[in-house]
């Protein structure tokens, strides 16, 4: 489930509003800036005066179409298909985002990383690295996972193969934890091959090597 807190400050953000214009007449600043750090847990009624004023649907009717446009768009990052395509879905999801509390919205926001990078916007990769920093003590073990990968992506083209490396062992230690695909697995282990690589490791690249082949 998605953490209330982690929403509304995230929303809020991208906004660009303050913790006194999303306060005002509502509660006060102090008392949101717990709600936003899971420090207290706020009555629905309050919920729902804080997402009004964001403008932020709080039923959940769209869910089931949100999670379905999410998979697919997350099929389209990982397969690397037409950048086109990938914008037009990505701008669909974002409009559903910004309009409706979904349970898909922290992986949709961890999963920019990779479009950002896909799309070679570095710069902003890093900015929403920056951003999702101040929320990723609430990420559940499947957000963990991909929220390290995609970091390590990132430190990859960057050229920091030692802090790339540090996040893809980090993800691989959350494989004991998530389901993934079998692809999405050899993914990660020719990731890792490939890091290896860059520091002449080479028996532990042909390991991680055949450990991807194992799940082709």
């Amino acid at each position: 489930m998605i953490e209330i807190g982690s929403f509304i400050k995230l929303q809020r953000n991208k906004q660009e509003m303050t913790l006194g214009e999303l306060s005002d007449g509502i509660v006060s600043v102090s008392y949101l800036s717990k709600i936003e750090n899971q420090k207290t847990q706020a009555s629905p009624e309050i919920i729902q005066m804080l997402c009004n004023r964001l403008g932020i649907e709080v039923d959940n009717s769209q869910e089931d179409l949100i999670r379905q446009r999410c998979e697919d768009w997350y099929a389209m990052l990982f397969e690397d298909q037409d950048k086109k395509e990938i914008v037009e879905t990505y701008n669909e999801l974002q409009e559903l985002m910004d309009k409706n509390l979904s349970e898909s919205l922290m992986m949709f926001e961890i999963h920019k990383i990779r479009y950002y990078l896909v799309l070679g916007d570095y710069d902003i990769a890093l900015q929403k690295i920056n951003e999702l920093s101040e929320v990723s003590n609430s990420f559940d073990n499947e957000q963990q996972y991909y929220w390290f990968k995609f970091k390590g992506n990132y430190y990859s083209i960057s050229g920091d193969f030692s802090q790339a490396m540090y996040m893809y062992k980090n993800s691989e230690d959350k494989l004991l934890h998530v389901r993934v695909e079998e692809q999405e697995i050899a993914d990660l282990k020719y990731v890792i091959a490939i890091t290896h690589t860059k520091f002449i490791n080479t028996l532990e690249a042909i390991e991680y090597a055949n450990q991807a082949l194992d799940f082709l």
